[in-house]
């Protein structure tokens, strides 16, 4: 984001309001909603695990591809490219984020770390941010006689921000003398782009001799206002001989998007509240948009097997029929039907703390070259808690006005019992770990007059709790326990607060999964149903067990469960993380009988880097003081 974009936080286009800003506020009445500073890009949905380490080091050969599918479970996990291909990166593979894009999966560039912090603490900080450099690729075999040839897709915002100018994304090649040399970029743009929702295709020779060696590399890098602005998204990348400047053909037909979610009313939910009433919360339809990629027409079709993941029951199976698809273009076959899934009596109807149902979407036709994005697996999570919000926040909701109140609707289908509240806040540039709140559940809210709420629980005085603070996540959960469980009748109830002041609290916000009609907010003038598409990362919980996430009623955290090191053992350098940014750290090593070793330390934000080189092999202890938490703190760790 370039230095005259001062405002460039209240570009954002996803609503349909005509946005006011003040500073980086955009107003909607009494709403607030910023972008979030923040953000980690890993959906908390899954439990998924990918390898994001760089641990192969085996050179590559030609043809080398890469169209970012390779996950084939959704939500993606992926903090960054397959370590088989790409030395370890900072861009996030999504797919959320573009628009339109010709396979399932992109890289996107932004100005935030792998884990999810901007690249400086300081806001509207400007400068590199995301590399995604190539693992070495053997070319001394060819020559620019070979015709070796490197293309690439590219869109600038999609969905997200959009680059300004400046905010600039480039393509460099490493020569054989160890330079890289720029062969391509694009610059930002000084207004909101008309290609927002297309992706362009670039084809490049690699033609000079320099180029043609053992271990020759690319890769993309972009400049960015640090946070989650700026975005580029890349995909379908390929470096391959024999082809030209017309070679754009990619003989592919592919998913795009993830299929509809296969719940109608929320985007989580207990089981056994879905199990009570499961013909209503199922969606009866679930559609799956795909795009040809050939240069003809194609003929294809898809199904989708449907089954209970921890005992594999089957719950469905659907082949669609065959349907022509013209080239270059999208279809949206007809939607699978999904009324009929069998729920059988053998599937745990009491599966309290996690149930899953697996849809396994695959096409019965493909093409051979390119089969990562041909089967996607989406995972159905239900958990002990009621979401809207699919657990990424993309921007910050807050409310305006002393005594405001905010509400979110949810209903139980059987009798219940309420443990706790469930809240992300967003720990963006103000702290409000110190404002006050009183924590709220209704069963019912006047909608006339504002003055006659039926309130069946208060907790006064809670603080915001961010998580980040207490591990490594930015996406987390704060739980509220109630001091009395509620028993519920089922019907419909409402959880949320009463603020204490006018600052604005700052509550994660959901801008992909939209159900705003749920959300309500009073500031004086009575309750109102919020303008704003989206959902707030506000969750009411369950039962007894699984109270997995940060307890507020355990913020008084040892620092050494604050602090930890990767990779434990290590042999050159060891990362301590830290639980909040730009801390300042009173920092010395010692060994098992008390020794002290002088080490050098590259600070980075969340995050130390400590060379261990010249520490003889054994045990070590971190020993430091933490300045913001006032606390001493030790870690242990192993040089081998």
């Amino acid at each position: 984001m370039s230095s005259n974009s001062r405002l460039a936080w209240c570009k954002k286009t996803w609503f349909t309001l005509v946005l006011v800003c003040v500073g980086s506020l955009s107003l909607f009445a009494q709403e607030t909603i910023v972008p979030y500073f923040y953000h980690a890009p890993v959906k908390t949905t899954s439990n998924v695990e990918v390898q994001n380490k760089n641990t192969h080091k085996s050179l590559q050969t030609l043809p080398f591809f890469e169209d970012f599918s390779q996950n084939h479970t959704y939500p993606v996990t992926q903090e960054s490219a397959d370590a088989t291909r790409w030395q370890r990166s900072d861009v996030w593979i999504n797919m959320t984020l573009s628009q339109n894009p010709p396979s399932m999966g992109v890289a996107t560039f932004d100005g935030l770390t792998s884990g999810g912090q901007p690249y400086s603490a300081v806001a509207g900080s400007y400068g590199p941010a995301d590399t995604l450099a190539s693992m070495g690729i053997d070319l001394q075999s060819y020559g620019p006689s070979d015709s070796v040839y490197l293309s690439f897709f590219y869109e600038p915002m999609g969905s997200g921000d959009y680059p300004d100018l400046g905010d600039s994304l480039v393509l460099e090649f490493l020569d054989v003398n160890g330079q890289w040399i720029n062969q391509w970029g694009i610059d930002g743009f000084n207004s909101v782009p008309t290609n927002t929702a297309t992706f362009k295709q670039i084809v490049l020779p690699v033609n000079q001799a320099n180029f043609f060696f053992s271990n020759f590399q690319f890769r993309f890098r972009n400049i960015a206002t640090y946070g989650n602005n700026d975005h580029w998204h890349l995909d379908y990348i390929k470096l391959d001989k024999n082809r030209n400047y017309l070679d754009k053909v990619v003989s592919d037909e592919s998913f795009i998007v993830a299929p509809s979610s296969v719940l109608k009313n929320y985007s989580q939910m207990p089981w056994n509240q879905f199990f009570a009433n499961a013909s209503n919360e199922w969606n009866n339809t679930i559609s799956i948009p795909l795009y040809n990629n050939w240069a003809v027409p194609r003929n294809t079709s898809y199904g989708m097997y449907s089954y209970d993941e921890i005992g594999g029951t089957p719950l469905k199976n659907y082949i669609g029929p065959s349907i022509a698809v013209n080239p270059n273009a999208y279809a949206a076959p007809t939607p699978i039907d999904s009324i009929n899934y069998t729920f059988s009596a053998s599937l745990p109807s009491n599966a309290f703390c996690e149930h899953v149902i697996c849809n396994k979407v695959y096409f019965n036709s493909g093409a051979p070259e390119y089969t990562n994005n041909d089967t996607l697996v989406v995972r159905q999570v239900f958990k002990n808690y009621f979401a809207y919000d699919d657990g990424t926040a993309e921007f910050a909701y807050g409310l305006t006005g002393n005594n405001a109140l905010l509400a979110v609707e949810f209903s139980l289908n059987l009798p219940d019992t309420l443990q706790a509240l469930k809240i992300h806040w967003a720990h963006i540039v103000t702290n409000n770990s110190n404002k006050l709140l009183n924590l709220k559940v209704w069963q019912s809210l006047d909608f006339v007059n504002g003055t006659s709420d039926v309130m069946l629980y208060s907790k006064k005085f809670a603080k915001p709790v961010y998580t980040d603070f207490y591990y490594d996540t930015i996406n987390g959960f704060s739980t509220y326990k109630l001091d009395t469980p509620l028993i519920l009748p089922a019907g419909t109830y409402y959880i949320g607060w009463q603020q204490l002041q006018s600052d604005v609290l700052n509550i994660g916000f959901d801008a992909t999964n939209d159900f705003h009609q749920h959300t309500f907010y009073n500031t004086g003038f009575g309750w109102t149903n919020s303008t704003i598409n989206g959902s707030l990362l506000m969750r009411p919980q369950f039962g007894s067990a699984c109270l997995e996430e940060t307890s507020t009623y355990n913020t008084e955290l040892s620092c050494e469960k604050l602090y930890q090191c990767y990779p434990n053992p290590a042999n050159n350098s060891i990362n301590l993380k830290t639980p909040y940014p730009n801390n300042v750290l009173q920092l010395k090593v010692v060994n098992a009988i008390g020794q002290q070793f002088s080490v050098e330390g590259v600070k980075k934000v969340r995050e130390i880097e400590i060379s261990i080189q010249s520490l003889p092999a054994g045990i070590y202890i971190f020993q430091g003081f933490d300045n913001y938490l006032k606390k001493a703190f030790s870690t242990t760790f192993v040089k081998i």
